[in-house]
C-alpha cells in the first residue's frame, strides 16, 4: 500500500494553518460586521422567545445560542467562540499531537456556529470550502497521536488511504467545476479568452502586480486563459491516473497556477486552502525518495516517467487543437477556441459521466487496497485484526456515503451527470 502518513499529517497541519487565517481574520471584523451597531448585528438572527434551547439549535445549529446562559451577549459569544478557534487551530499548527478527530470536531463546530450568522459576509465560496474540507479532515485525523520512534515508528492505518483520498474527490470536483461553469455560463469574456482583461481591473482587492498584470500584452493574457483553463478542465481527471508522476505533475502545475493567482490578487484562504488539498495528489515518496537498487525498480520509474510524457503530449496536442495555436515569427502566439458551445455541450454530456465513473472506480480500487492492507497485517491478537478490519469497513462506508451525497451538487453540472447520480 502506498504511503500517505507523512503527506496526511501535513495536509492537516496546512488545514489547521487555513482555520487559524479564518478565526483571525473574522475575531479582527466581528465588531464592525456583527456587533449590535455593526453592518449586519448577528442578535437579530437568534432572536427567537418562545422557543425552547433545543428548538432553536434544531432550527439553526450554532453553539451562540448558549451565549445567555453563560452570561454573554451574542457579539462577545462570537469573539469567544474565534478565540478558542484561534486556539486549537495554532496549537494544531504548532504539534502534530493537536491534529486529532476532537481537535478537528471542535473547529468544525466553532466555525460553522460563526456562519451560520455570519450572512453575507461567510457566504463566499471559501468559507463553504473550508466546511467541507474541515469536515473531511474529522475523517481523514487520527482518534489520537500515536507518537513513534526510530525503531518503531507510527504505521498508517489501512483506512488512511481511503478516507484521504476524499480530499483528492474534493479538489478534483473543486477546479474541474471552476473550469466547466466559466464556459457553461456563456459569457462571451471567457469564450472570447478576454476574461483576464477585464480580471486583473475588476477584481475587489488587487494586488500591486495587477497593475503590471493589466498592461501585458493582449495575445499573452489570452494564452493565460487557456493556461487556466487547461488546468481547470483537461487536468483534475488526471488527479485518479494510476501512475503517481502524472499526478505529481499534475500537483506541480496547480501550485503554480495557484501562487499566480495569489500573487496578482487577494481571495482570502481561497488558493492555500486549495493548495493543502492538492498535496492529496502526492504520498509520502514526494517528500523522502528512497534509493532504487533493482533493475526492477528502475525500469519501473522509466515506464512512469514515458507514461507521464505520453499523458502530457496528449494534453498539450489537445490545447494546440482545441484552441487553435498559432505561432509568429515575432514571439507573438495566438490562441482563441477552435470548438462551439453546441461542441462543448455535447463533449461534457458525455465527458462527465465518464469523469464520475472513473471516480468511483478509483475510489473502489482504493478500498479495495485498504480491505487487503488490514487483513494482510500483522498484529499482536486476534481481536486486534478483527478491530483494524472493522475499523477499515466502517470509514469505507462513511466514504461512500459521502462520496454518494457529493454526486447530487456535482452532477448539476450537466443533466447527462444525474444518469450515475442517484438521489
Amino acid at each position: 500500500m502506498v504511503e500517505i502518513r507523512l503527506t496526511r499529517n501535513l495536509f492537516l497541519r496546512c488545514m489547521n494553518i487555513i482555520y487559524l487565517f479564518a478565526f483571525a481574520s473574522l475575531y479582527i471584523q466581528i465588531p464592525g460586521l456583527y456587533g449590535r451597531n455593526g453592518v449586519l448585528p448577528a442578535h437579530v438572527q437568534l432572536e427567537s422567545k418562545d422557543n425552547t434551547l433545543v428548538q432553536n439549535i434544531h432550527n439553526k445549529p450554532t453553539l451562540l445560542w448558549l451565549a445567555p446562559y453563560i452570561g454573554l451577549d451574542t457579539e462577545y459569544m462570537m469573539d469567544a467562540l474565534s478565540l478558542i478557534g484561534i486556539l486549537l487551530s495554532f496549537s494544531g499548527f504548532v504539534s502534530q499531537k493537536f491534529c486529532t478527530k476532537p481537535m478537528f470536531a471542535a473547529s468544525w463546530s466553532l466555525y460553522y456556529s460563526l456562519y451560520q450568522v455570519g450572512q453575507t459576509f461567510l457566504w463566499f465560496q471559501w468559507d463553504i470550502l473550508l466546511l467541507e474540507a474541515g469536515f473531511l479532515c474529522v475523517l481523514v485525523s487520527p482518534i489520537r497521536h500515536k507518537p513513534g520512534t526510530r525503531r518503531r515508528p507510527t504505521l498508517q492505518a489501512p483506512s488512511d488511504p481511503v478516507t484521504f483520498w476524499l480530499v483528492r474527490w474534493l479538489a478534483f470536483r473543486l477546479l474541474f467545476s471552476s473550469g466547466i461553469v466559466k464556459l457553461t455560463s456563456g459569457c462571451p469574456q471567457w469564450w472570447s479568452l478576454n476574461a483576464l482583461n477585464v480580471h486583473f481591473e475588476s477584481m475587489c482587492l488587487p494586488a500591486p502586480l495587477a497593475w503590471y498584470c493589466f498592461h501585458l500584452p493582449g495575445w499573452f493574457l489570452n494564452l493565460n486563459t487557456v493556461f487556466a483553463n487547461v488546468c481547470e478542465i483537461f487536468l483534475p481527471p488526471l488527479f485518479f491516473f494510476p501512475v503517481q508522476s502524472v499526478k505529481t505533475v499534475a500537483f506541480w502545475i496547480q501550485m503554480f497556477l495557484q501562487v499566480c493567482i495569489v500573487i496578482s490578487g487577494n481571495f482570502n484562504f481561497f488558493n492555500f486552502l486549495t493548495m493543502s488539498l492538492c498535496l492529496s495528489l502526492v504520498n509520502d515518496s514526494f517528500f523522502a525518495t528512497k534509493k532504487q537498487d533493482n533493475k526492477s525498480s528502475k525500469l519501473g520509474t522509466i515506464l512512469s516517467y514515458l507514461t507521464c510524457l505520453a499523458v502530457y503530449g496528449t494534453v498539450l496536442y489537445a490545447t494546440y487543437v482545441l484552441y487553435s495555436i498559432k505561432f509568429y515569427p515575432d514571439g507573438k502566439i495566438e490562441s482563441k477556441i477552435a470548438f462551439s458551445k453546441a461542441e462543448f455541450d455535447f463533449a461534457l454530456s458525455k465527458g462527465l459521466p465518464i469523469v464520475i465513473l472513473v471516480g468511483l472506480l478509483s475510489f473502489i480500487g482504493t478500498a479495495f487496497q485498504a480491505l487487503l492492507a488490514a487483513l494482510s497485517q500483522t498484529s499482536s491478537s486476534f481481536f486486534s485484526k478483527i478491530f483494524t478490519l472493522l475499523s477499515t469497513a466502517f470509514y469505507i462506508v462513511a466514504a461512500i456515503f459521502v462520496f454518494a451525497d457529493s454526486l447530487v451538487p456535482f452532477s448539476t453540472l450537466h443533466p447527462s451527470g444525474r444518469t450515475v447520480a442517484f438521489p
